[in-house]
C-alpha cells in the first residue's frame, strides 16, 4: 500500500493512516444498515458499530464516541423516567394544569432533541466528518 507523505508520518507515529480509516467508516455504516434491516434498535446498532470501529479511530475520536454513548444512554434514561413519572418544577405547583403539561411536553422535546443531536454527532465521528 502506498501512503501519502502525511500518512507516512502517521505510520511512523504508530497511528492509523486516514486512508485506512475510510474503510472502517464504510464498514461501520454497512454494519449499521444491516443491523437496521435485521430489526435492531437504531441507537443500539449505532453504539455497537461505534464500539467495533472505535479501535480504528484516533484516541480523541474514541474518547468522543465513548462520551456520546454515555450521553445518549443517560438522556434516554432521563426521558424514560420523566415519561413514566412526569414531575412539576419547583414553583410551578400552583399554575394551571395546561401550563404544567406544556412545560412537561417541552422537557420531553428538549431531551429528544439532545438525544438526536448526540446521535448525529456520533455518526459524524464515525463518518470522519468530525
Amino acid at each position: 500500500m502506498e501512503l501519502w507523505p502525511a500518512e507516512a508520518f502517521w505510520v511512523v507515529m504508530g497511528l492509523t493512516p486516514f486512508s485506512e480509516m475510510k474503510g472502517a467508516f464504510k464498514a461501520a455504516k454497512m454494519a449499521q444498515g444491516l443491523e437496521k434491516a435485521a430489526g435492531k434498535d437504531a441507537a443500539q446498532g449505532l453504539a455497537e458499530g461505534a464500539a467495533k470501529e472505535a479501535t480504528q479511530l484516533s484516541k480523541e475520536a474514541q474518547k468522543g464516541v465513548k462520551s456520546l454513548e454515555k450521553q445518549i444512554a443517560s438522556h434516554e434514561k432521563k426521558l424514560e423516567e420523566f415519561r413514566n413519572n412526569p414531575t412539576v418544577r419547583p414553583g410551578m405547583e400552583n399554575l394551571p394544569k395546561d401550563v404544567i403539561e406544556k412545560q412537561q411536553q417541552r422537557r420531553i422535546q428538549h431531551l429528544e432533541t439532545e438525544i438526536q443531536t448526540f446521535k448525529n454527532n456520533l455518526q459524524k465521528i464515525l463518518d470522519g466528518e468530525l
